[in-house]
Formats: structure tokens, C-alpha cells, sequence
């Protein structure tokens, strides 16, 4: 034990930018944790510095900007503006909106981690300065990229020539939903950004044609190469890192130092990096494959998955903060699209060289990007057949370590294998969790509770189509969830059948109960551990009055589900009510529902109000919320709270919220 150390301390000794660059790091680290700005700002007058455009191939623009009094911003405008521009706008800046469902993602996390604290909205603004050097360089690198897609997007189906811009120009914009879905669940969305997986297959075919040249020269022009890569893909943030690391692995004496050299030209040139998950998992990866690929590879007698499967150990903190999948079936999917990618990258060079003789000669490339695309569908599929693990990640990271260690220090490799083993017990046992859940979902001015009890999947209203459409997919998702088993509509109002509507049209519900038409006061229903006894209506009604009102009975736990119900249908169901744990406050918290009366009969513990923030309809009222605290109820809104998740376990429930 004592000489192995020995032996890596004088590794290290060989190395001397591996200390500054963790020194480097944590300081980063640090500062940008407490420097991206969150107050909220006045209305006024703002003069900002154009950093960067990056134009998509669909004539969208993503701008960024920057000044003193706001640190870094997003720029939303229509006007066209190039870097080194600088404009002057009056308006307020915005602070973006983080997810409140689960499974949603997080913009506004995503945004800070770029130390992007604000977003302009306005296209009343003035440029001031304007950059002609920027404007030249933009519009160069767009025309040129342009060119290359329309050399093969005239010949071929929409489809697969916006999988192809994604695969081999990392521009997303022309992929649709469904495709971007699939990368997603089949953990192959880094598939979709030009990254260390395309840059290792473009400058194959590089070192392929510069194998006469001698070292120094075959480095030189493919130094080359990464440069016009870079250029033409815009310099995206896993551009720019797989730029860096090629070129500093290509000049280096060795891959580690090359790596360092990167990380500290790349954290000096953006100290904010040190918080993109993109730059932690490239190095991450990359120390994992560096390190691990070789102890590996004597068990699996293959490269490319000891590749892989040494990347996804030194990946284990980030899989497991957002959800790590374990299945063959979809870690064979993982596996195969890669190899895929790479072919399609190499023959997509060769389709560039010979458009000019003609469009044909990107066909194989269209014919693996066609494989690729039914590979993440099938791995998308096995997704909801996976066992997800859930870990935090700075506990993730301890442990993550432990298991580099022991595999580095090439004697204790059984102790590595037996702590990996012990590891991944005890986030087996933490993810098993066998309560019911109830959750009250943030769909805005809108109803939508998703019901989950004995693999049984009941949503009960999905809020407007809109509203829908942004959060229930990724919620299903979330709790793999392929198909709803029974969504029941409890009237016809737009807030709460759009959303039920576009999952059908996704093919995503099984059977819907519609409104009064299906279910009136005396029906019952019956699903996993669940039970629902309707009191309202009588009979069917058009429009609020004939809101389904119905309570459900989860292990013990009463929850009164009350559609848009008005004090008249209070007054119809009276001699039906009981007492309640649980109250789905009617109407977002109308002034016209929720009367003192009904509050006195059911006596609930907990109300729950579904409410935009922002609304123009003064939902909820202030003389219902009063009347809520005359009976002591516990009050939550999804306009503050996010997604109310209410856990049910043996005749007991605990109530968390996603946002706290």
C-alpha cells in the first residue's frame, strides 16, 4: 500500500498543474456560487455589452449580454445583434423561473450555472455601438453552416436532416419534441451536442490522411481541423470544452497534463464553467476513461465498453442526482448509439467533401442516423422498464471516490468491486418506496392531480393544453409512467381537459372518464389501493355546476377532489359530506366556492389551491382563504408551493412540496 502511493505521489510530482488546477477550481467554485445576481431589479433604463450570438439553423437566436448592474443576462429580442454590440434597452429584468413539477427541467438553475442571473425582454432597445467585426464572423460561420445543411436538406426527408444537424453541426432547433424526448430517457442527450464523441470521430478521419506527416505536422493541421469544428458549430460551451481538450491532449506530453492545461485555460476564460454540469462530467468522463479503461478492459475484453462503462462510474454522483437507470437492455441501446454517432460523424466528412459531385454521397450517414434514431427510441421504451436509482450528490460523490480509489490502486480491486456492490445496496434500498403518492401539479390557472397507487396511474384534469403540454409529459416521465391508466376530466373548461387532451393525441391515456357523461352522485370506482366515491352531480350539467366532485379513499386518507364546484353544488352534495384530511380547494380558491358551511361539515386539515401567480382573476380570494384559517386548515398553493406531493403510507400521509 505504502509503495503504490509512493508511486502515484511521484506521479503527481510529474504533473504540476494538477494542484493549481483543483486550487483553481474551489476558488471558482466559491466565488461563483455568491456571484450571479438575484434581486429583483427596478424598471429603467439599462446599457448592456453583446458577448455572444449563436443563430440556429432554423433562423432562431440565442443572445447574451452583460453589463454592471446586472452581471450576465439573456437577451429576448427580435432585432438582430452581434457580438461586441453595444445596446441600451428600458424594461425590467426578469429573474428566469426554475421548474415546479417534478421531472420538469430547471431553467433557472441551468441559466445561474452559466452565472446568468436575468433575462431582457424587449425589442424596444437601441444600439448604441455596433460591432462590424462580430457581425462579419457570425454571419460568415451561419452562411457556411447553412450551406453544408442545405447540401443534403433538399434531398432528403425533413426528418432525418434535422437529426443529422443536431448529430454532426450540434444544432438542435429543427429536431422535433419526440426525437429530443428519446435522447433524453435513453440517457443520449449529450449525443446531440457537438462533443469528445464527435471531435474523436472527425479527427480519425484527419489522422487517416495525415498518417505521412510527422508529429508536429499532423498536430499542426489538425489543430486545423478543431479550429474550423469550433467555428462552424458556433463555439458552444461542449464545443468549446471538446476543442480545448483535443487540442491541449494533441500538444500535451500526456493526457493528463493535457486535460489540466485545458481546465485552466477554460476556467480563466469563464470562471463560471467550474459550475456547468456540462464541464464537470466532460472532465469527469475523461478522467474516468483515462484512469479506469485499462483495469476494465482485462474483465470485459472490449474497448469501447470498458470506455463506457468507465465513464458512467466516474459519472455516478451526476446519474445519480438525476437519476440513474439501470437496465441491459437500455444501457445496449446507450452503447450502439454511440458507435453509431461515430460512424455518422466520419461519413458525414466524406458526404461534405463530395456534395459537390452529389447529394448521394451523404446517404450513409442519413442510413446511421436513421439506426441511431430507432436505437434511442427502443432505449426511450426500455426507460420505464428500468430501475432508477436516486442519490444526493455530494453523498455520491464520497462514495464515488472511494470506488476510483480502490479501482486506481490496482491491488484492491476486489475491495473496489465489494464497495461497489455495498454502495449500490444501500441506494437500492433508499429508492424503494412503496407509499402511494398524491400530487397536486403546478399547471398555472389550471386542475391537474396525478394519483399513483399500486402501479395504478390516475390523473384527475390536466390543466389547459398548453400548460399540459409543458409539464405532463416530462411528470410521467418522471414517475415512468409510459401510459396513464384512467384520466378522468372533471368538466369541459379548457384549464382542465387540455392537458388530458394532448396526452391522448400523444397516445398516453389508456381510458378517460369524461366529465358527468360517465360518472354522476352514487357512482363508485376502484383502482389499486384507491377508491372514489362520486357525490356530484346528481345528474350531467354542462359547465362548472357539473363539475365532477367526487372522495377519495387512499389507505385511510380522505381527499375531497372538487372540480370547479360552486357554493350551489356545496348546498346539492351536503347530506354526502364527511370529514376530510385533505381538501382540492374548488375553482383556483373562487370567492363563489368554498363556502363557511362546507368548511364546517368536511373540517379539512390540509387545502390545496391550484392557481396561477399571476392571474387576473384575484384567484385566490382573500375571504376564502380567511375562511380556510377560521377552520385551521394547513394552506398550500402550487402558484408558491410547486407541486404539492402528498405520500400516503399505512393510514398515515406526510405532505412535501417541490418548492420549498
Amino acid at each position: 500500500m505504502k509503495n503504490t502511493l509512493t508511486e502515484y505521489m511521484h506521479k503527481l510530482g510529474q504533473r504540476p498543474l494538477l494542484m493549481p488546477v483543483l486550487l483553481l477550481f474551489i476558488i471558482l467554485l466559491v466565488r461563483s456560487i455568491f456571484a450571479v445576481k438575484s434581486d429583483d431589479l427596478p424598471y429603467g433604463t439599462y446599457k448592456l455589452t453583446v458577448n455572444k450570438v449563436d443563430i440556429a439553423l432554423d433562423g432562431s437566436s440565442k443572445i447574451y449580454g452583460s453589463s454592471d448592474r446586472t452581471g450576465r443576462v439573456i437577451i429576448n429580442t427580435e432585432k438582430e445583434l452581434y457580438p461586441g454590440d453595444i445596446i441600451e434597452t428600458t424594461c425590467r429584468p426578469l429573474i428566469p423561473e426554475g421548474s415546479s413539477n417534478p421531472g420538469q427541467f430547471d431553467y433557472k438553475k441551468y441559466l445561474r450555472t452559466k452565472g446568468i442571473g436575468y433575462s431582457i425582454i424587449s425589442d424596444d432597445l437601441k444600439v448604441l455601438h455596433s460591432s462590424h467585426f462580430g457581425a462579419f464572423i457570425t454571419r460568415v460561420r451561419y452562411f457556411i453552416r447553412n450551406l453544408i445543411y442545405q447540401s443534403f436538406a433538399d434531398y432528403y426527408e425533413d426528418k432525418d436532416t434535422a437529426l443529422m444537424s443536431a448529430l454532426c453541426l450540434g444544432d438542435t432547433s429543427l429536431v422535433d419534441d419526440q426525437i429530443t424526448r428519446n435522447f433524453r430517457l435513453a440517457d443520449c442527450s449529450h449525443l446531440l451536442a457537438v462533443s469528445g464523441t464527435h471531435f474523436s470521430s472527425f479527427l480519425v478521419i484527419t489522422s487517416y490522411f495525415l498518417k505521412g506527416f510527422d508529429g508536429k505536422r499532423r498536430n499542426f493541421f489538425q489543430t486545423i481541423v478543431i479550429m474550423i469544428l469550433g467555428f462552424l458549430t458556433g463555439w458552444t460551451e461542449s464545443v468549446t470544452r471538446s476543442a480545448f481538450m483535443s487540442l491541449c491532449t494533441l500538444n500535451s506530453r500526456d493526457s493528463l497534463s493535457g486535460m489540466c492545461f485545458a481546465a485552466v485555460i477554460m476556467m480563466l476564460s469563464d470562471p463560471f464553467c467550474v459550475r456547468s454540469t456540462g464541464f464537470l462530467m466532460s472532465f469527469g468522463a475523461a478522467l474516468g476513461i483515462r484512469f479506469l479503461s485499462a483495469p476494465i478492459e482485462k474483465y470485459v475484453r472490449s474497448s469501447v465498453i470498458a470506455a463506457t462503462l468507465a465513464s458512467k462510474t466516474a459519472l455516478l454522483p451526476f446519474y445519480l442526482e438525476n437519476g440513474f437507470s439501470i437496465g441491459l437492455i437500455h444501457f445496449a441501446m446507450q452503447l450502439l448509439a454511440l458507435l453509431c454517432v461515430k460512424v455518422v460523424c466520419l461519413l458525414f466528412v466524406s458526404g461534405v467533401i463530395l456534395s459537390f459531385v452529389s447529394p448521394v454521397f451523404y446517404y450513409p450517414a442519413i442510413i446511421f442516423a436513421k439506426i441511431t434514431d430507432l436505437l434511442t427510441q427502443k432505449g426511450a421504451d426500455s426507460y420505464f422498464d428500468c430501475l432508477t436509482l436516486h442519490g444526493d450528490l455530494k453523498i455520491s460523490i464520497i462514495l464515488t471516490v472511494l470506488i476510483l480509489g480502490a479501482l486506481v490502486m490496482r491491488k484492491h480491486r476486489y475491495t473496489a468491486i465489494c464497495i461497489t456492490v455495498f454502495i449500490f445496496g444501500i441506494f437500492l434500498a433508499g429508492n424503494i418506496d412503496l407509499s402511494d403518492k398524491v400530487i397536486f401539479l403546478d399547471v398555472g390557472q389550471g386542475d391537474s392531480c396525478l394519483i399513483l397507487t399500486d402501479d395504478v396511474s390516475i390523473l384527475i384534469d390536466g390543466g389547459t393544453e398548453e400548460n399540459g403540454k409543458r409539464v405532463l409529459p416530462d411528470v410521467l416521465d418522471h414517475y415512468k409512467i409510459r401510459n396513464v391508466d384512467i384520466a378522468v376530466i372533471t368538466h369541459f373548461d379548457e384549464d382542465h381537459e387540455g392537458g388530458i387532451r394532448y396526452l391522448q393525441d400523444l397516445g398516453r391515456v389508456k381510458k378517460v372518464i369524461r366529465s358527468s357523461k360517465d360518472l354522476i352522485s352514487g357512482d363508485h370506482m376502484k383502482a389499486g389501493n384507491a377508491s372514489f366515491n362520486v357525490i356530484w352531480p346528481e345528474s350531467f350539467t354542462d359547465g362548472n355546476p357539473g363539475s365532477i366532485v367526487c372522495i377519495a379513499d387512499i389507505q385511510g386518507i380522505k381527499i375531497l377532489l372538487t372540480g370547479d364546484a360552486d357554493v350551489e353544488c356545496e348546498e346539492g352534495m351536503s347530506d354526502r359530506l364527511v370529514d376530510v384530511d385533505i381538501l382540492k380547494v374548488a375553482h383556483h380558491g373562487s370567492k363563489y366556492s368554498t363556502s363557511m358551511k362546507f368548511l364546517e361539515t368536511i373540517k379539512p386539515e390540509i387545502a390545496v389551491i391550484s392557481v396561477a401567480l399571476k392571474n387576473t382573476y384575484g384567484h385566490p380570494a382573500p375571504e376564502v382563504l380567511d375562511r380556510l384559517g377560521e377552520v385551521e386548515a394547513n394552506i398550500y398553493q402550487t402558484s408558491k408551493n410547486g407541486a404539492i406531493i402528498v405520500t400516503i403510507n399505512d393510514e398515515n400521509y406526510e405532505i412535501t412540496c417541490f418548492k420549498e
